[in-house]
């Protein structure tokens, strides 16, 4: 009898020291529900000094045409360890000079050419192409032409003929090889230089009347027509 009881007492101290074992490892297993936490997280100005940093960058970038990278390298390395961004600039706005020349040196040649009238100026409603295509013709011509003009007062165009009768003259005569696309320096540099620095005075003077921005009056055309008429006769016309 004693033995039973022994074991029953056992059984139930046993089982009551089960129960606060469990208890105890499941509260100490469970977390604070009632503790208090404070979501931290990084300010406006410690994020953006980071995304300062060159290391920090992470932006992708487009690899540029290889020919233009290594060009904008050498035109840096030129220009004493210049970075690429003032390189390109650099680069740009002399892209922007030539073009602007380019367009100014076009219309100089439309100008010069008479295809457009100077500024301010209403263009002659002369016979441009014959003036233009008296060269390498026939003293007759030049003749009927020069009379034309000087009956409809048009003194600049009188002047541009008396020019091109010279250089009609000056390529029979074999001093010149006339082009329609040579240039008045051209037949400068050509002309032999006994007669180059005559020449090239006539040059100016027709230079001056045919291009200058200004009206020209039958005194003026009288007093610039005796240096043509010098030059044919010492040109042997």
């Amino acid at each position: 009898m004693q033995f039973k009881r022994g074991i029953k007492m056992v059984l139930q101290y046993g089982s009551g020291l089960l129960i606060f074992c469990s208890i105890v490892i499941s509260l100490s297993a469970e977390p604070a529900r009632d503790s208090l936490y404070e979501v931290r997280s990084p300010g406006n100005i410690f994020i953006e000094k980071f995304r300062s940093e060159p290391a920090f960058d992470y932006t992708e970038v487009v690899e540029e045409n290889a020919w233009r990278a290594r060009f904008i390298r050498w035109l840096s390395a030129l220009l004493g360890g210049a970075s690429a961004e003032t390189t390109a600039d650099i680069l740009g706005f002399l892209f922007k000079i030539i073009a602007v020349g380019c367009v100014f040196f076009a219309l100089y040649l439309m100008i010069k050419t008479g295809i457009i009238a100077p500024w301010g100026q209403r263009k002659k409603k002369f016979k441009r192409e014959s003036v233009d295509t008296l060269v390498l013709s026939d003293s007759d011509r030049y003749r009927k032409l020069l009379g034309e003009a000087l009956k409809m007062r048009d003194y600049k165009s009188a002047v541009r003929i008396h020019y091109l009768n010279v250089l009609y003259l000056l390529n029979e005569k074999e001093l010149i090889h006339w082009d329609i696309y040579k240039t008045n320096a051209s037949y400068i540099r050509e002309i032999p230089s006994e007669k180059r620095e005559a020449f090239r005075n006539l040059s100016y003077v027709f230079d001056c009347v045919c291009y200058g921005n200004f009206e020209i009056d039958e005194e003026v055309y009288r007093k610039t027509r005796h240096y043509f008429l010098d030059f044919e006769k010492e040109v042997g016309a």
